[in-house]
């Protein structure tokens, strides 16, 4: 099956980055309005002077109205030469599957 790529501000599992020292934080969070159970797949891959990395994991969430939670947090460093690329694969059990991509690019200083 493939995965629609679209505006995930209103999906139940996002993809986010925040800035930490030396490296970016990648989080995925799930909040929902309802109840819903989702598959989800993160993989995430890693380029720097040192060579290529690359890291997946997956799992489900059963996400309840009002109750947020972080269900994966990944560091990757952010050096002069460092370059990374992740997709998060959401696959709704009642719904259609998304995707959603962010790379070293989207990070602003």
């Amino acid at each position: 099956m493939q995965a629609n790529v679209l505006d995930t501000s209103t999906q139940p599992v996002r993809l986010s980055i925040e800035q930490v020292e030396g490296a970016a934080r990648l989080l995925v969070e799930g909040a929902s309005d309802r109840a819903v159970e989702v598959d989800y797949e993160l993989d995430v891959t890693s380029r720097s002077g040192g060579g290529t990395n690359r890291a997946h994991q997956r799992g489900v969430a059963r996400l309840k109205p009002g109750e947020p939670v972080v269900l994966i947090r990944l560091s990757v460093s952010q050096g002069p030469r460092a370059d990374w690329e992740a997709k998060l694969t959401v696959t709704p059990r009642d719904g259609t599957a998304y995707s959603q991509r962010l790379s070293a690019d989207d990070l602003t200083e």
